[in-house]
């Protein structure tokens, strides 16, 4: 698995570790709909998108992030790796402080990250690439199956149990629910 994040040397010692936070505040739902995740699941995905957030754009480390959204000739791959290794400092960072990342949180996380990555790299911003949605979609797909790996190599998750919590998510799927 070594060489699937092209990361620069120096991005590891330029990178803090977001800090652990306060919990947001919850947005209101419109009267008489029901929402699909709870508050404490709202709150978890909050504070997972405030520490990338934080991540990405904090002054020490965006022009990392940019060189790595640049860096080789393959755009999907660099959003992708890009991506990848900003949910694995999140993951890391949860797990070293007690506090591990559930794994609806880190999906639907992860995949906002691409979108931000994606829209910081377009034409309005960084102007090193304007993603389709397709490559947005082939980003998302490969990001996930890098985040997988590495999170197995480091036993932050157990493969068995992830297989599990896919196979119920896809029979979910399948029923509609």
């Amino acid at each position: 698995m070594d060489g699937l994040l092209k990361q620069p040397a120096d991005a590891a010692a330029e990178t803090p570790a977001p800090e652990a936070e306060a919990e947001p505040a919850q947005p209101e739902q419109p009267e008489g709909e029901q929402p699909n995740v709870t508050p404490e699941e709202q709150a978890a995905y909050s504070k997972f998108m405030d520490n990338a957030l934080k991540l990405i754009y904090d002054p020490k480390t965006f022009k990392t992030v940019l060189k790595s959204l640049a860096g080789t000739r393959d755009p999907v791959d660099n959003l992708a790796n890009t991506a990848a290794i900003i949910v694995e400092r999140l993951t890391s960072s949860a797990k070293k402080a007690g506090a591990p990342i559930d794994p609806a949180v880190l999906m639907n996380g992860a995949t906002e990250i691409v979108e931000d990555l994606a829209n910081t790299a377009g034409p309005e911003h960084a102007r090193i690439h304007d993603f389709t949605q397709e490559e947005l979609n082939a980003a998302d797909i490969r990001m996930k199956d890098l985040v997988r790996q590495l999170l197995i190599k480091s036993g932050a998750i157990d493969p068995e149990a992830m297989k599990q919590e896919f196979q119920g998510l896809a029979q979910a799927d399948q029923q509609g629910k």
